[in-house]
């Protein structure tokens, strides 16, 4: 652990050099916290904290669930532009990424699945819309209301794929007024960030608002085969929204996006020596890299995403209530084309045309009554997610075409009641019922002279699920306690690669308990909570290694627990503290692997390369991307001048313990720490800013992703120390 706090004092440094004349002069002067996230008031410095997590506008603390909510001003001061970088600010998440798919684990529930049909156990929701297709990748935030990171199964609120939790992003919605904003950033890898928003009032009841972002930057590492950059980015975004209230009851909200990227971002891998295993591509002539940004290749890097898709949204006033309907529909289209083994020689690799069409339907009712408060509804969701093929190649020669076509459909019905017993004292019960039907719509392989080796016949597989949640929670005036039990289910799943095998659901039963509090009039603010899980079926990824597909396995039995906490301090109006930790203790308690990989040098004797793969029992062993310790801090002040110009000033720190990339945990990640910084001017009448920004100051290399294979132990790590300036507007 010396090394640890060592990570940790080296990004504390960092902060302090960087930092210590501005807090020097801020000891004088009175500031304003950044909120949390939007909906607060004026009472006290903290003011109120509005979330949505119950489907339904409560209060943060009063609201019986781990939840970590986040403002759009929180995220533009501290430099969050996209979904990966929440972990630095979200006690118990952690968000990796491979190639292009987005992997999100929330207190140790998440997936590593990269197959079509697979789905995240952390449910991700924009504008209250399901987001089915990891693939898409990292989600881009421009425009954002507000973001809600939900800790634990939400079984009956959000049902399916929700076991670990759910992050729902709320973006903004068109203003009353006109507005324009804008803002560009530049800085090291030549990377460049242009935004705007720009929002229309059309008359009393209508209004319209744009909101775009692009984005270009040269590589963190070379490609030594080509000497060309690698790791380069490059996307488009844009989303619109127009809003009408045609009558002083009912609001209509129809909104689209696009977003296009075309780079090589993550598409190849460096392996790392440090587990036993010798990277293989040695004994065929090749050349790899070694923990480095730097990597070699053999094939072209392909990394093309589209993914569009719209809504249509309803809000009813009824009654003593709100009716919502929500129609969504998605059309994603990636083509991957990663440097799978990564290494100068020809030796094995793939492209895939990853494909997904998803349409859903959401329709609740949310309503109070007295001591009463319901929430029901039910929803509906059809979605395909292909491989339209997945070309195999052996050396330059392509092998094999295999067409993999995945359907699902889902069903669900849902309520939850509140009643409050006394005023202080109330009770919530809820129900989920879900159906779920997995199809293996084709999976059809041929030889690229157009011989079919493999021909399936079409299966389905149907689960049906109840979830629970009963909760009490009690008002003790500054501070409430409550007791929740909650159960969820991740989707059944289909294995792409192998005809008819088909993975149960994962399920999870948990008990969670918890206080929410606050002090000296607003000014400090303690919430803790403790957390029980049993969780069965334990979807895990691992790769054959006689085909390199990648297959699906399960862990019968695990169980999770841990303590979480966050404390958030304003001593005055400008100037707010924040502290949050999370410690984990997990397990697999019944698990025997069929994907374990052991070093060859193990297995075979010294000096021979590569991995094999073996049967092993791992009960005993922690779950993979699960921490022990994490710790979020950051820091907000703003110094106002007598011209009416303002420094406004960020820094945050974010350490993670040691974790496992796979089942054996034989690889890990070593603890790290990782430090974030921005100073920005605000000029009088606050329409123009300039702001300088640091992320990872003290340039801490670590890995993103690690999957051990025939080859080696490969991986990504993450993005070096990036620097640069923004300026803004708006009107």
């Amino acid at each position: 652990m010396a090394k640890s706090y060592h990570q940790i004092l080296r990004c504390g440094v960092a902060l302090g050099v960087l930092f210590t004349p501005l807090a020097a002069h801020a000891q004088d002067e009175s500031a304003s916290p950044v909120p949390a996230a939007q909906g607060e008031d004026d009472a006290g410095p903290l003011g109120e904290i509005i979330v949505t997590a119950n489907r339904r506008a409560t209060n943060l603390q009063n609201t019986a669930l781990s939840i970590t909510a986040i403002g759009g001003d929180a995220l533009e001061t501290q430099g969050i532009n996209d979904t990966i970088a929440l972990q630095q600010v979200t006690p118990g998440l952690t968000f990796n990424q491979n190639s292009s798919f987005a992997q999100p684990y929330i207190r140790g529930i998440g997936t590593d699945i990269t197959t079509p049909g697979s789905e995240s156990s952390v449910a991700t929701f924009i504008d209250g819309v399901y987001q089915p297709f990891p693939f898409v990748g990292v989600q881009v935030l421009n425009a954002i209301e507000s973001i809600e990171v939900l800790k634990g199964p939400q079984g009956t609120l959000y049902g399916r794929n929700a076991t670990g939790g759910a992050i729902n992003v709320q973006t903004r919605n068109p203003d009353k007024d006109f507005v324009a904003e804008g803002d560009f950033s530049y800085g090291n890898f030549d990377a460049k960030l242009g935004r705007i928003y720009v929002s229309v009032p059309l008359g009393d009841n209508l209004a319209f608002n744009v909101a775009g972002a692009i984005s270009s930057r040269d590589g963190y590492g070379t490609n030594l085969t080509t000497g060309e950059d690698y790791n380069r980015e490059n996307y488009k975004y844009i989303r619109a929204k127009l809003r009408w209230n045609p009558t002083d009851t009912l609001e209509v909200l129809l909104s689209g996006y696009y977003f296009r990227r075309n780079d090589d971002s993550n598409m190849a891998y460096t392996y790392d020596p440090r587990w036993g295993s010798i990277p293989a591509p040695g004994a065929f002539g090749g050349n790899v890299s070694l923990l480095s940004h730097d990597v070699y290749t053999a094939y072209p890097l392909i990394n093309r995403i589209r993914d569009y898709g719209g809504n249509l949204r309803f809000n009813l006033d009824v009654g003593q209530g709100t009716l919502t309907s929500i129609t969504a529909f998605q059309r994603a289209r990636a083509f991957i084309g990663p440097d799978f083994v990564s290494t100068d020689v020809p030796i094995f690799d793939f492209q895939a045309v990853d494909t997904g069409r998803n349409f859903s339907q959401d329709l609740y009712y949310s309503g109070d009554f007295g001591d009463a408060s319901v929430v029901v509804g039910g929803t509906y969701a059809k979605a395909s997610a292909r491989f339209d093929p997945l070309l195999v190649l052996l050396g330059t020669t392509p092998a094999t075409n295999s067409y993999q076509y995945i359907d699902t459909q889902a069903f669900a019905a849902y309520g939850e009641l509140t009643y409050k017993l006394t005023d202080r004292f109330s009770v919530t019960g809820g129900i989920r019922y879900s159906n779920e039907k997995k199809t293996q719509d084709r999976l059809d392989t041929y030889l690229t002279d157009g011989t079919q080796i493999v021909s399936t016949p079409r299966s389905s597989r149907s689960w049906d699920n109840v979830s629970f949640k009963a909760l009490a929670q009690y008002d003790l005036g500054d501070a409430m306690l409550y007791a929740k039990f909650e159960s969820g289910f991740k989707s059944g799943s289909v294995v792409a690669a192998e005809p008819g095998l088909y993975i149960e659901p994962e399920t999870i039963d948990s008990l969670e308990v918890g206080l929410k509090s606050e002090w000296l009039d607003r000014t400090l603010r303690f919430n803790l909570a403790g957390f029980y899980y049993s969780y069965k079926n334990v979807q895990v990824q691992y790769t054959d290694t006689t085909t390199g597909q990648a297959l699906v396995e399960s862990a019968d039995k695990a169980r999770i627990w841990g303590i979480e906490g966050q404390l958030t301090a304003a001593p005055s109006d400008n100037f707010t503290f924040n502290l949050g930790f999370t410690y984990l203790n997990s397990r697999y308690t019944d698990f025997i692997s069929s994907g374990a990989f052991v070093p060859n040098t193990v297995l075979v004797g010294p000096g021979v390369p590569g991995n094999g793969n073996v049967t092993l029992d791992v009960a005993g062993n922690d779950l993979v991307r699960s921490p022990p310790i994490t710790i979020s801090t950051d820091v907000n002040w703003k110094i106002p001048f007598a011209n009416g110009s303002s420094l406004n000033n960020s820094a945050s720190l974010y350490f993670s313990d040691s974790y496992f990339f796979e089942v054996t945990n034989r690889t890990r990640q070593k603890a790290y720490a990782v430090a974030g910084a921005q100073i920005r001017y605000d000029f009088a009448g606050d329409k123009f800013s300039i702001a300088v920004f640091g992320r990872n100051l003290t340039n801490t290399r670590y890995l993103t992703s690690l999957a051990p294979n025939s080859f080696g132990d490969a991986g990504q790590l993450a993005p070096p120390r990036t620097y640069g300036v923004t300026l803004s507007a708006k009107y």
